[in-house]
């Protein structure tokens, strides 16, 4: 029983937010604010059309530098769909027994659960692996700043660079 390889895809609504940030960087509304609030998109459309507002137009900004935090948490955590893997092990027996052993188990402190399943040999990949491991670096160190913080923690940070 053995894994041969690991690939790391990107899903085609990865591909697509990652050109996106490309593009435009991370999306604007996290960082507008109006009257030391921060206003929601549906606010900011409703603004234009309208001379009063009510309250409920604003969310609340829990950030002294600007970000909206609902907004910020919500495209960090978007970000962990931007991937997946496709582990390929030398039997289906192997298979099975990974995802028995390991369906619904939180994935690195995430707060995100795996969701596993088996997929035919014969099954074609959209686009071209992102990265391929067949073994384990000699150097390999868990890197807990990696940690997407989004889910788990109350503090967000944007990882956009």
């Amino acid at each position: 029983m053995s894994v041969e390889k690991v690939e790391i895809y990107p899903s085609k609504f990865g591909k697509e937010a990652m050109e996106r940030d490309i593009l435009y960087g991370p999306p604007k509304e996290m960082f507008e604010k109006k009257k030391g609030k921060t206003m929601s998109r549906k606010a900011i459309k409703r603004e234009k059309h309208s001379e009063y507002m009510s309250d409920d137009d604003f969310m609340l900004n829990e950030n002294d530098d600007g970000e909206n935090m609902a907004q910020l948490r919500k495209y960090e955590a978007s970000k962990m769909n931007y991937f997946y893997a496709v582990v390929h092990c030398n039997s289906r027996k192997t298979a099975a027994k990974i995802i028995a052993e390991n369906q619904d188990v939180e994935f690195e402190l995430t707060n995100i659960r795996l969701q596993l399943f088996i997929v035919d040999d014969s099954l074609e990949f959209p686009y071209e692996p992102k990265q391929v491991s067949s073994s384990i670096p000699d150097n390999y160190t868990f890197d807990s700043s990696k940690i997407s913080r989004a889910l788990n923690h109350s503090s967000v940070k944007l990882s956009w660079d």
